[in-house]
């Protein structure tokens, strides 16, 4: 039996599967827990959790922020350590704390979709959906193997994120291999000149670290997102800002160096100026 060309292709069309999209994953079997903004859910067949917190006044389109725990840590802990909550929701934001489900963030490979990229990003959807917040300004902040995982979603995922912030971290040698010549995100960096996790030129610790120096991480972001302007501030007696911007951009990168500052959460009393600020008026002014 002959079998017409066009019906020969739909044929091999359907077999290998071209054509047909794979739905992105949900979030499934949300549960409470004991404390009331802890939820136990789901995703891709593996436990995961979260917590979230809302402004007193949550009237819907609320600028959202996930924040990125360090490694072998918890979004309880993480949230005991920063509090982010407590200032961002004074101002209007939602936060939630996100777990990974291990002791580290694993980022995009090959073409799996198994990783965490796909994680938080379908953690925002949802919570996008659930508690009526912002697609348009939804952020990540994220501390140590955190501000890593914030540097692989400012890569792969600008279609959820708006800005994200990297707190004591680079970007993985990976995903500087991965990156794209274009970019329309913005991005934060915040790092101590003491911080023996963060490659830097000024120092010589990037001839021997497996990742990119965070100097090169910085010229990247800037150029991608075309920003020909640069100022340099002093926030403090230790620490300096350097603004990437341009005129009629809604995105800027920024660099923030604290003198003597170790591989920690910035504090104020040592480094001199309020991070939770300086990081939601970042946010404020990236939509």
């Amino acid at each position: 039996m002959k079998i017409k060309l066009p019906i020969l292709i739909l044929l091999v069309i359907l077999q290998c599967g071209c054509g047909r999209r794979e739905e992105p994953a949900e979030i499934t079997d949300v549960k409470g827990t004991a404390e009331k903004e802890l939820f136990e859910c789901s995703f891709g067949g593996k436990p995961r959790k979260f917590s979230i917190y809302l402004p007193e006044s949550a009237e819907g389109d609320l600028p959202l922020i996930l924040m990125l725990h360090g490694y072998a840590s918890s979004p309880e802990a993480f949230r005991r350590e920063t509090r982010m909550e407590e200032v961002a929701c004074a101002r209007g934001f939602a936060v939630a704390y996100a777990g990974m489900g291990g002791v580290e963030w694993k980022g995009r490979v090959g073409t799996s979709t198994e990783d965490d990229v796909t994680w938080l990003t379908a953690l925002a959807r949802f919570l996008q959906k659930t508690y009526k917040c912002n697609p348009e300004r939804t952020y990540a902040v994220g501390f140590s193997n955190g501000a890593f995982m914030t540097q692989e979603l400012a890569v792969h995922a600008q279609d959820t994120f708006s800005a994200v912030c990297s707190v004591a971290g680079s970007m993985p040698k990976l995903t500087w291999e991965l990156r794209k010549e274009k970019a329309d995100i913005g991005v934060m960096i915040l790092y101590g000149t003491g911080d023996a996790v963060v490659p830097k030129r000024s120092d010589g610790s990037n001839e021997t670290a497996y990742d990119p120096p965070i100097e090169d991480v910085m010229d990247y972001w800037s150029r991608a997102n075309a920003l020909d302007r640069k100022t340099v501030e002093k926030l403090s007696a230790r620490a300096s800002l350097t603004r990437y911007t341009a005129a009629g951009a809604s995105k800027e990168v920024c660099g923030i160096e604290i003198e003597g500052g170790q591989h920690s959460w910035p504090e104020e009393a040592f480094c001199g100026f309020d991070p939770y600020r300086v990081i939601l008026d970042f946010f404020d002014r990236c939509k």
